[in-house]
């Protein structure tokens, strides 16, 4: 068609008719072409030749027109589309990366033989037993980064929020809490470990789960735990991109006896935000094919379903959380709570601290198991009111009000308590969602004469 069209246009003089290129130049693409036979002014008749097919060139030539027209308007709309794409910030949409693996650990974990899983125990350390394969989908770990603040340490939704501390962490994985922190030393570790292994280079995580596994080997106390601690760390607690385990925690297998005494849920909790900043960074870089997520994926997406209201479904209110969040319950809720294929948040959200009904309250403490924690302890109402209102007051005002509450609730019937318990936690729930909170207040300062006079201050 197009030669056709050709040949007619050398049939015409160059008064006739200007010679049309095959490719549009950067004017066409805003003004329509009109050919000189669709001229007003009629000063430049057609040539004899083409007047008998005059018809035919006149739809030939429109035709082409308009399939050059469309190409272009094709290669504009998809442009458009990728660079939109690139311009999300709501879902990271390049590859991403993890050497997170709870299927790997909790392998680990099941293979160990009865001797080796005491030692666990004996070391402090057994709360990591509790795990047993559970699926995260990377999709809602995806999401929940994108929606986490990290500076505020909280999932952020319209008009909500959802605080993330080290205390949830400890509600989830029951690690030690409120220890002697954690300060890395990756020198210290690298050479405790090739010292003790005997090795020239950090071996990678699969060397000691070897030896775990292994039957030919009968490995001291010692080694069981530095092996297992170290699978658990790279696989699960606080995996990086590498495959072998980062020396920044390895000197803590120095002293066995001792690694109970730190603040590992602070630790976990730590390189969790750490490893989430890294990865919204490297999603906001053009270049960057692929992106690593690390961090412990099954602690962060359980922090914010443990929060959702699913209705009907619900999991077994036990704590440490490991124990109810378990096999396919993370990916069943998880769906429970998504829009579409990158979009969750369907569900709404439970009050942070349900109003007790003495009555039930009472029933489920008598029916509760030994060591189970009853629903109202002074302990849980304390847990409660730092992990979810200590990131947006200070963990020192939350403090404050517990000690105020605990003390002037001492020796009172236990109804009462939990009565008081609750509406404490009604007022700051109201004050953290208060307008009034973001505007900047001063705030009044106490005296001791104001102080004294709090310590009278009785609940009826």
């Amino acid at each position: 068609m197009v030669q056709d069209v050709t040949r007619k246009l050398q049939k015409v003089s160059h008064q006739d008719v200007p010679l049309v290129s095959s490719l549009e130049s950067a004017d066409s693409l805003d003004e329509a072409f009109v050919p000189n036979d669709f001229a007003e002014d009629g000063s430049h008749p057609v040539s004899p030749d083409l007047s008998r097919d005059e018809g035919e060139f006149d739809k030939a030539l429109l035709k082409f027109y308009l399939n050059q027209k469309v190409k272009c308007l094709k290669r504009k709309l998809s442009s458009a589309s990728r660079r939109n794409v690139k311009r999300s910030t709501d879902f990271p949409t390049c590859a991403t990366f993890t050497r997170y693996s709870g299927k790997f650990f909790s392998g680990v974990v099941a293979g160990m033989c009865p001797r080796y899983q005491n030692v666990i125990q004996t070391y402090g350390m057994g709360c990591l037993l509790n795990f047993v394969r559970t699926e995260v989908p990377l999709r809602l770990v995806k999401w929940l980064a994108s929606r986490l603040d990290v500076p505020s340490s909280e999932f952020q939704f319209e008009r909500k929020f959802i605080p993330m501390t080290k205390y949830d962490i400890h509600d989830i994985l029951d690690l030690p809490v409120d220890g002697e922190p954690l300060v890395s030393d990756p020198e210290s570790g690298r050479d405790f470990i090739l010292s003790h292994f005997n090795v020239s280079s950090i071996p990678p995580v699969s060397f000691f789960a070897s030896k775990l596994k292994s039957t030919e080997v009968e490995l001291s106390d010692e080694d069981i735990f530095i092996c297992f601690m170290i699978v658990a760390l790279s696989s699960f607690l606080c995996p990086n991109s590498s495959l072998s385990p980062s020396p920044k925690y390895l000197h803590i297998f120095r002293d066995c006896s001792s690694v109970c005494n730190y603040d590992l849920s602070g630790y976990v909790y730590e390189w969790l935000l750490s490893s989430i900043k890294k990865f919204k960074n490297s999603t906001k870089v053009a270049s960057k094919r692929s992106v690593t997520s690390g961090g412990c994926h099954y602690a962060f997406a359980v922090c914010y379903l443990d929060q959702l209201n699913f209705g009907l479904h619900s999991v077994p209110d036990v704590k440490p959380r490991i124990l109810a969040w378990r096999g396919n319950k993370v990916k069943q809720f998880s769906e429970l709570d998504r829009n579409n294929s990158r979009s969750y948040g369907k569900r709404p959200l439970k009050r942070l601290f349900a109003p007790v009904n003495p009555q039930k309250s009472i029933e489920k403490s008598s029916a509760s198991k030994d060591g189970d924690v009853p629903l109202c302890s002074d302990m849980l109402f304390e847990m409660n009111v730092q992990k979810s209102f200590g990131a947006r007051f200070g963990f020192e005002a939350a403090q404050v009000v517990i000690n105020l509450v605990q003390s002037r609730n001492k020796d009172k019937p236990k109804l009462f308590v939990q009565w008081s318990q609750s509406l404490v936690i009604d007022v700051l729930e109201c004050l953290s969602l208060s307008t009034l909170n973001a505007k900047s207040v001063p705030t009044p300062k106490v005296y001791s004469s104001e102080g004294h006079s709090l310590n009278k201050f009785s609940f009826g």
